[in-house]
């Protein structure tokens, strides 16, 4: 079932999911 998704509830999920990849990617490093 779809459900509506404005452009900037996008992007901010987008931003959210990228720092958290880039945390995990970073604490792996570390």
């Amino acid at each position: 079932m779809p459900f509506a998704v404005t452009k900037q509830e996008r992007f901010m999920l987008a931003v959210l999911t990228l720092l958290v990849v880039l945390g995990l990617i970073g604490l792996a490093v570390l």
